[in-house]
């Protein structure tokens, strides 16, 4: 279903009835329910839809088998159909309400289409999205004779500036360090950092191990603050210094975006009316002290 008939008059309900063969039998005098009739008319201006968006051609006789395989399910006929339209249609305060029930659940049914509710496959894939945030990320090496003030140096960590970046979205740091065991440092370890236009700072680290192996990290952080984020920033050595002699080899950096892509537009929306939030409303997390800053 990827299209739906819009409705210009409520005389458009019965107008569709004439694309099909009503008998008109008896029926037993029986009315059908005002709640049938609205699941009738949704159902029959649906599959009205679905013959429109369809590349078939479909002939009389075959929209017919359809109609009537949809009374089957409903437990009724057309004759019973149409003479309770012929009903309710010259009551015309109840038509209103059945009228305005069917344009109700077709709105609902259009907005559900444009959600992707009827791919479920595709839905999983974008309420699952994923981006590389750091295409350009490579190997670093930092030798014994690399200054603290040395451009390689400062190669170690990085800040990422994009404006898609989202409250909800989960950012995962993947990679392999080896560290010498002869460096002289402490608190040994890499962070990330997420960067709201508040000035609040949010932080996850993970200790590093000076062993001469090569291991692989891994830094997952969701966006839970109900804010812009302004950036990303990490460091993937960061060490309280004692003293110049240090070894590291970094490399197989990898840094994801894990978000929803169905419902950026309303988290867009709801971060936009926080603008109207004075910052000083905001209590700010002081960033962790780190000696990487120095």
């Amino acid at each position: 279903m990827s299209k739906l008939p819009k409705y210009n008059s409520k005389f458009q309900i019965i107008t569709i009835l004439s694309l099909f063969v009503i008998v008109l039998n008896a029926c037993n005098n029986n009315v059908l329910s005002k709640g049938k009739m609205i699941k009738l008319l949704t159902e029959i201006h649906t599959l009205e839809g679905a013959f429109e968006a369809s590349s078939t051609i479909y002939s009389h006789e075959d929209k017919e088998q359809y109609f009537n395989a949809l009374f089957e399910k409903h437990k009724t006929s057309s004759a019973c159909f149409d003479s309770s339209l012929v009903w309710y249609t010259a009551k015309p305060n109840e038509f209103e309400k059945i009228f305005d029930a069917v344009a109700e659940n077709l709105k609902k049914l259009e907005t559900d289409v444009k959600k992707y509710k009827y791919h479920p496959i595709y839905r999983e894939a974008l309420q699952n999205s994923k981006s590389e945030l750091w295409e350009n990320a490579g190997s670093i090496i930092l030798s014994s004779d690399t200054s603290l003030t040395d451009t390689t140096f400062k190669y170690a960590s990085f800040v990422i500036k994009d404006t898609e970046l989202r409250w909800k979205d989960i950012y995962q740091l993947n990679f392999i360090e080896r560290v010498s065991p002869s460096d002289s440092t402490q608190n040994l370890h890499a962070v990330l950092r997420i960067h709201y236009h508040t000035g609040l700072i949010d932080s996850a680290r993970i200790e590093l191990h000076a062993d001469s192996l090569k291991r692989r990290y891994k830094v997952k952080m969701p966006a839970n603050e109900m804010l812009k984020i302004d950036s990303l920033t990490a460091n993937f050595f960061v060490y309280d210094y004692i003293g110049e002699n240090y070894k590291v080899q970094i490399d197989s950096i990898k840094l994801v975006r894990n978000y929803n892509s169905l419902i950026q537009d309303s988290i867009e929306n709801v971060i936009s009316k926080m603008d109207t939030f004075s910052i000083d409303t905001i209590a700010i997390n002081k960033p962790l002290l780190l000696k990487e800053e120095n």
